[in-house]
């Protein structure tokens, strides 16, 4: 077969197969769509038969809610509607009666039924008009250009092309809610009555919204930080540190004297072994060369003098110290001195 011929014998056969799939393929789908309608309109049927033996029972607050599922399972059963527009209008919601029964008239017209009975739901639909209470909501000029206001009714929006028109609003309370960004709700009550207009003035927002940071402050600086064992508080807050500076300097220049008096000690000793004294008569007399003995005299001078510096400024540091210690309050010291140095005892 030459190759022309076999591509269209293909053609052909690819042809029939995707004809053959689209013809199949509804009839496929469409019985599993009609079965699936055919449940829901069983079901919403069983429902619709149990919520008008319970109208007729009088069990209102069951037959209700049990035609509005009606409804969505068959929003175009005019049947469930006029129903539930008479269920409405037992329980003395007037409003949405009103509104269920010109929901039924407009889809009777729309889909062409019977005359008779277009007829008879624009009647009960006429009858029901004048009986509902109306809310007029008016919003003050000055809140409408606000960017994005909103007014709320028992939660569902209220457009601004109905703001000041009266709208029919079944009996009893009705919560109006002002929403502003930067402001807290506003929640107004308003009591409607069936047959009367009532009128609700918006003039005003909520609160301002206050923004608070949820930080935590910072802790004083002089409270402990957390888990730290307390510490007992200094008795005076006005003690100073310069004391305390002072008598330390003053014991370190105390300290200083041993080394020079030890130098004194040791030049003192030379001195006595270079210049003896003589008979008792308290003139020593030098039998070292004179240069020699000079010079070791020179030398005890000089550890003596600093040794005497070192010692009288380390007791007048100290005693400074103290005093300033003491001009604090509360400070009791005082000084002992004796061969081997000076101490301090006192409470602070």
């Amino acid at each position: 077969m030459r190759p022309p011929a076999l591509f269209a014998r293909l053609a052909c056969v690819a042809g029939v197969t995707l004809g053959t799939s689209a013809l199949t393929t509804p009839a496929l789908i469409t019985p599993a769509l009609a079965q699936e309608a055919s449940k829901e309109r069983a079901a919403a049927e069983a429902l619709f038969a149990r919520a008008v033996e319970r109208m007729d029972a009088g069990d209102l607050a069951t037959a209700c809610p049990a035609l509005e599922e009606v409804v969505r399972l068959q929003p175009s059963g005019i049947g469930a509607l006029e129903a539930l527009s008479e269920c409405h209008e037992r329980a003395g919601r007037l409003a949405s009666a009103w509104a269920r029964a010109r929901q039924a008239h407009d889809l009777a017209l729309r889909g062409r039924a019977d005359p008779a009975r277009t007829e008879k739901l624009r009647q009960r639909a006429d009858a029901l008009a004048a009986r509902p209470g109306r809310l007029v909501t008016e919003v003050a000029p000055a809140l409408r250009p606000i960017a994005g206001l909103r007014i709320v009714r028992d939660g569902l929006p209220v457009p601004a092309a109905i703001w000041g028109e009266p709208v029919a609003v079944d009996a009893g309370q009705v919560a109006t809610q002002v929403e502003a960004p930067g402001h807290e709700p506003l929640v107004l009550a308003s009591t409607i009555a069936d047959g009367r207009t009532t009128h609700l003035l918006l003039d005003r927002l909520g609160p301002r919204v206050v923004v608070t940071s949820s930080a935590a402050p910072p802790p004083p600086t002089d409270a402990p930080a957390a888990g730290a064992a307390p510490t007992s508080p200094p008795r005076e807050a006005d003690r100073s540190v310069w004391p305390w500076v002072v008598g330390g300097a003053g014991v370190a220049s105390a300290l200083a004297t041993i080394p020079f008096i030890a130098w004194w000690a040791d030049a003192n000793g030379r001195f006595a072994i270079a210049c003896p004294t003589v008979n008792g008569s308290g003139a020593p007399e030098c039998v070292s060369e004179l240069d020699v003995a000079q010079a070791i005299d020179a030398e005890r001078t000089r550890a003596a003098a600093l040794a005497i510096a070192f010692g009288v400024g380390g007791v007048v540091g100290l005693g400074v110290g103290v005093v300033g210690l003491a001009s604090s309050g509360g400070a009791r010291a005082e000084i002992a001195v004796g061969p081997s140095g000076a101490s301090v005892r006192g409470s602070w």
